[in-house]
């Protein structure tokens, strides 16, 4: 292979490479403006004034500039359906959220998402379970959107997660909305609670740093390729001086020369 075609082939590597690393780069940079967009929308919406079911979701349908918002519900919690949703981390620690159905007084069915519990010492649920009241409520929640179906099983009185679809299915409740609620207080005060889920963290994470370093990495693949050419090019032109031996060996041929001339003594 002359040196053009295989110089050549090197090049058309580093082109690939530096392809891959802008297609990299590109979506770490996507990544990190749906985190920040995400972020963006918890800080606006959080901690809004609080408002009513059919101003933040009309029709039933949740906008996504909506999402976290505060919506004010009066009624009962339907306590002959109280789940456990499994897989629910929180700080570490494995566990479940506890989900219950909240019928308005104008017959509306909300599922409402009232707290953490950590998996429990002896078996795969929390060793204590909130008390969930049937009393009448004024309850704030933060709405949020409808999870996607996933395709696993979960045991009696647990559910796989909060799709709900899936949850009027098992419950043969009818819930008409793509969203639920996370519950923020409630009046009468319950007299059982499970631990509030946090705030969301603010954090967007490595993203932006990720993308900057796939960019470099593209950079260096041609700045490799550009001297590497560079000193074939000089050995060719005879421009590259042949290397000094290093101390090591100078020492040791000095050492040798001079037992040689002692002995010729």
């Amino acid at each position: 292979m002359n040196s053009f075609a295989r110089w050549s082939g090197w090049f058309a590597l580093v082109l690939v490479f530096a392809t891959a690393t802008v297609f990299l780069s590109s979506w770490q940079f996507d990544r990190r403006e749906e985190k920040v967009d995400q972020i963006e929308l918890v800080q606006n919406n959080y901690n809004a004034p609080v408002q009513t079911l059919d101003q933040v979701a009309p029709n039933g349908d949740l906008p996504t500039e909506n999402e976290w918002k505060r919506v004010e519900l009066a009624g009962r919690y339907l306590t002959d359906y109280v789940y456990l949703v499994r897989n629910r981390p929180l700080n570490g620690q494995p566990g479940f959220l506890q989900l219950v159905p909240f019928q308005t007084n104008s017959g509306q069915i909300v599922a409402i998402e009232r707290g953490w519990m950590p998996t429990g010492n002896m078996q795969d649920s929390p060793d204590f379970i909130p008390r969930v009241e049937s009393e009448q409520k004024t309850v704030i929640v933060r709405l949020r959107h409808n999870e996607p179906e996933v395709n696993r099983s979960a045991p009696e009185g647990q559910i796989e997660n909060i799709n709900l679809l899936r949850f009027a299915e098992i419950t043969g409740l009818t819930v008409e909305q793509d969203f639920y609620g996370r519950l923020a207080s409630e009046i009468p005060a319950s007299s059982e609670y499970a631990t509030p889920m946090p705030m969301p963290r603010m954090d967007e994470g490595n993203h932006l740093s990720y993308a900057l370093q796939w960019i470099l990495f593209g950079v260096m693949a041609f700045v490799a390729f550009g001297w590497a050419l560079r000193q074939e090019l000089r050995y060719r032109a005879g421009k590259v001086k042949e290397k000094k031996k290093d101390f090591d060996s100078n020492v040791e041929d000095q050492l040798l020369d001079s037992a040689e001339a002692e002995r010729m003594q």
